[in-house]
């Protein structure tokens, strides 16, 4: 009555044994690419944030691309006429989620491009950008 238990079981570990480090394999091989390994979607001069977070490279056509160095959990973008002082992000413009193969168009103004982390619900950092012609 116990033999017919022991073969199960030892079937049973032997396939666990062989499956569990292909599927861990398989699990290390579809992971998202790391976020400084992305290419930005433009070329150009690149600003850094004050804190160091992320960074605007522009290109000559005015486009903005953002590569961000610190992950925060689902990074947003918005853009902010005055200084971001406060988690809530009151007369804000939502411009997209941050993405390194993406680039924005940003009004012209004077303005603040503000990094806010969804997952947190906060304000990750903040660039200063001037009056492009």
């Amino acid at each position: 009555m116990i033999a017919p238990l022991r073969r199960a079981h030892r079937h049973t570990f032997t396939f666990l044994a062989m499956a569990v480090p292909v599927m861990f394999a398989i699990g290390l091989g579809a992971r998202y690419p790391r976020v400084d390994s992305v290419r930005p979607a433009v070329s150009g001069v690149e600003t850094r944030s004050a804190a160091g977070h992320f960074s605007l490279i522009t290109s000559a056509d005015q486009r903005v691309a953002v590569r961000i160095h610190t992950p925060a959990p689902d990074p947003l973008l918005y853009w902010s006429a005055a200084t971001p002082s406060s988690d809530a992000l009151s007369n804000s413009r939502f411009i997209g989620p941050a993405d390194p193969n993406r680039a924005y168009e940003l009004p012209q103004d004077t303005g603040y491009l503000v990094l806010y982390s969804g997952g947190h619900q906060r304000i990750v950092d903040f660039v200063r950008l001037e009056s492009r012609p």
